[in-house]
């Protein structure tokens, strides 16, 4: 018992002693940075920096030659384009959609019902949401 924990000191002292000797990954302070090199400006030509964009403008798109105009467009890029103007259909896909929120803002308030009511399965008591 003793031998074995004599091993065990000496091996933790040459690991502590391996450990302080060893060189870290913090860097000599002595191999500082010139004043040069710190002193030295980011921009080439301070003063010339552009202001930062506002991010709510929109891009432009180059002036009055650069946009589209639907004449301009094929047959084929019209067709694409008349697409957002056919609402007719709409009406039929935003029902689908108020029924689909009904339903799930009644299994909600059911829920919450229960949880108020300190009820976490209301089917157990053989009510329905």
């Amino acid at each position: 018992m003793a031998k074995s924990l004599l091993i065990a000191t000496c091996i933790a002292f040459v690991l502590l002693l391996f450990a302080a000797t060893s060189r870290s990954d913090v860097a000599d302070p002595s191999a500082g940075l010139d004043a040069e090199s710190v002193a030295a400006p980011i921009t080439p030509r301070p003063g010339s920096e552009a202001p930062p964009r506002d991010p709510f403008t929109p891009y432009g798109v180059g002036g009055s030659q650069a946009e589209w105009r639907y004449e301009d467009l094929t047959d084929e890029e019209k067709e694409v384009a008349d697409r957002g103007h056919e609402t007719e259909a709409w009406g039929a896909t935003h029902e689908v959609w108020e029924h689909a929120l009904q339903e799930r803002s009644r299994g909600a308030r059911a829920e919450i019902a229960g949880r108020q009511l300190g009820v976490q399965d209301l089917s157990s008591l053989g009510v329905l949401p």
